[in-house]
């Protein structure tokens, strides 16, 4: 009998991303975070406080309760919304069902590690490129290291956190609308040397 073996691909394997500047100089870099495992936690009514306990006792992290992003050893939690985060880890193919035995009934549980990407886009001129198509502030005053939002990407949905001071930031693109996202970063990019 013939037994299939399915495995993660990315949507991008055909449409390979800048990896400098045309220069030759450090510019800005843009790679997909691949081997990542997602999922969207969302408390059940009334069980908020139930979920942040479980995820604190299971996984010792602390849940933000406002637009931040919390690491831990193995497991990062990023604000999704008022009883949502999402959480992300390397290489963990069983996410869903561990966070679900977790956590019970205090929330349901939702795999998107095949249904987003995540771009790391890095380099002195990363805030610069994606201010071109946000209408948040990026300034270091207002947006920190940790600090995540939710928020449009010209006409497209994405949640981006900063990752450190350089700035480096990462993007959670929904699959369908990646290569629209590259395609802009790319265009956008130009004038900082994107290839």
């Amino acid at each position: 009998m013939l037994e299939l073996q399915l495995r993660r691909r990315s949507p991008l394997r055909d449409d390979l991303l800048s990896r400098g500047s045309r220069d030759g100089k450090a510019g800005i870099t843009i790679t997909e975070l691949a081997g990542l495992s997602l999922a969207l936690i969302t408390t059940r009514r009334a069980m908020r406080d139930a979920c942040i306990d479980k995820l604190r006792t299971s996984y010792e992290l602390a849940a933000p309760s406002t637009a931040k992003i919390v690491k831990g050893n193995r497991l990062s939690l990023s604000w999704a919304g008022p009883e949502s985060w999402l959480a992300i880890a390397e290489d963990w193919p069983n996410l869903e069902p561990d966070l679900m035995a977790a956590l019970g009934n205090a929330a349901s549980v939702v795999d998107l590690s095949d249904a987003h990407v995540i771009l790391r886009i890095k380099g002195a001129t990363a805030a610069a490129l994606l201010a071109k198509g946000l209408s948040i502030d990026l300034h270091p005053r207002v947006f920190k290291p940790g600090n995540t939002a939710i928020t449009l990407l010209k006409h497209i949905v994405i949640q981006l956190w900063q990752v450190d001071e350089s700035p480096n930031f990462d993007l959670r693109v929904p699959r369908a609308t990646i290569h629209d996202v590259v395609h802009w970063l790319r265009s956008a990019g130009r004038e900082f040397g994107l290839m």
